[in-house]
């Protein structure tokens, strides 16, 4: 029997949830369960399939999953509907009505009547030390903060993957009670852990006391090292593949760069677009399809989408100037496929973690001209190699951090 301290996962979006939400501790439930952490996971019962193929990655002796009820109706807000009118009218539902007048902050909010009782019998049953609660949705992370309360002696930590109440995109209708509600929420952990050093300055900003802050970045799946990059022989154009959401700013970049490429009529470049898109955006662009140089894809699965980034010559990535404390995950995976990333951002951690480990090209929207930029990438006037500096962001290295931290906690 392993002497690692057991956990208690908190984790609304949990495979077979196969969006970027789920990946982090996806990943982190396998690795920590490897190196002799026992999990017992409590999420709720999605039946979306599972397209990322995620299901497999927690399949481990020492994983125990317990799915309860939400008190929302996730599986319909998740659901993929083909017509495109129905989808709209779908989104108008929960934007509109639901989410407006019944949840004021996220889809977790009414969790707790379910949560908590499940919680605190698998804490006493199995006496589990450690409980980590990771958001969003962040009123996952609030019912954590109760379920401390209640069971001062467990240690918590609070794993916060996005900005919470200061997201420049959200809007509440009394913003200073939702201010209190994030303090009060993580003022009570015994640790946070976030995923960028931008992110913990964020954070503590909005702290009291002297809660410890520690960054422990998203990372990539070891076995991505052994994908090969496979650019189609007879694509003589540079493909640059974006992979993602354009949402919350990313849209206005892109339409940046295509803009560009309308105006100077390039022809040596391919944009390649995978992930939910605007029809505005596609209709705005047509002549740019027309003449093959811009191509949307729509959803695809991961492992399509780690297909298509393995044919590109460089892997788009955007951040938008209103999170300059974002860093995707993406560009780790990108670099252990080695395939190089073209940032188009505002500066911030993406900016500095790209130079500094040598992933790629970082263009500092602030700083650069990106006419300039794009003419010398048609032009083949970028010729640069890459580290891929990227060990320490393997996922299992990641884990034997996170190890380490939950086992000073118990030590103490």
């Amino acid at each position: 029997m392993s002497d690692k301290a057991p956990i208690l996962l908190i984790a609304y979006k949990f495979p077979p949830y196969s969006q970027v939400g789920a990946f982090r501790w996806t990943r982190f439930s396998k690795y920590l369960a490897e190196l002799g952490h026992s999990i017992d996971v409590v999420t709720v019962n999605w039946k979306q399939p599972d397209l990322s193929n995620l299901v497999s990655e927690v399949s481990h002796p020492l994983i125990r999953v317990h799915r309860i009820r939400s008190g929302y109706l996730h599986n319909l807000k998740s659901r993929r509907i083909s017509n495109r009118w129905l989808n709209g009218l779908k989104s108008r539902l929960f934007s509109k009505f639901i989410d407006r007048y019944f949840y004021w902050d996220d889809e977790a909010q009414h969790w707790g009547r379910h949560l908590l009782p499940k919680c605190e019998a698998l804490i006493r049953e199995k006496g589990i030390p450690v409980v980590i609660a990771t958001g969003s949705p962040f009123q996952s992370n609030v019912w954590a903060a109760e379920l401390k309360r209640r069971l001062p002696s467990i240690c918590l930590i609070q794993d916060l993957r996005d900005p919470w109440v200061r997201n420049p995109l959200k809007h509440y209708r009394d913003e200073g009670r939702a201010l209190a509600v994030e303090r009060e929420t993580l003022s009570v952990a015994d640790h946070l852990v976030v995923v960028s050093d931008g992110m913990a300055d964020h954070f503590r900003d909005n702290l009291s006391g002297n809660v410890p802050i520690n960054v422990i970045n998203n990372g990539f799946e070891p076995g991505l090292l052994n994908n090969q990059r496979v650019k189609p022989q007879a694509d003589e154009r540079m493909r640059l593949v974006y992979v993602g959401s354009l949402a919350n700013g990313r849209e206005e970049i892109l339409r940046q760069l295509l803009n560009v490429l309308e105006k100077q009529r390039i022809r040596a470049i391919q944009v390649i677009v995978a992930g939910n898109y605007t029809h505005a955006l596609k209709q705005r662009y047509q002549g740019l399809i027309d003449n093959g140089l811009l191509q949307f894809e729509g959803w695809i699965s991961q492992g399509e989408a780690l297909d298509l980034i393995a044919s590109a010559d460089y892997a788009l990535q955007l951040n938008a100037a209103i999170y300059p404390y974002a860093l995707s995950t993406k560009i780790f995976e990108y670099a252990a496929m080695g395939v190089p990333t073209l940032s188009l951002n505002y500066g911030g951690d993406i900016d500095q973690m790209i130079r500094d480990h040598s992933l790629g090209y970082s263009i500092n929207l602030n700083e650069s001209e990106l006419d300039d930029w794009v003419t010398r990438l048609a032009s083949g006037g970028l010729n640069k190699s890459f580290r891929f500096d990227i060990a320490g962001f393997a996922y299992n290295a990641l884990a034997k951090k996170y190890s380490d931290l939950i086992e000073a906690h118990v030590a103490i």
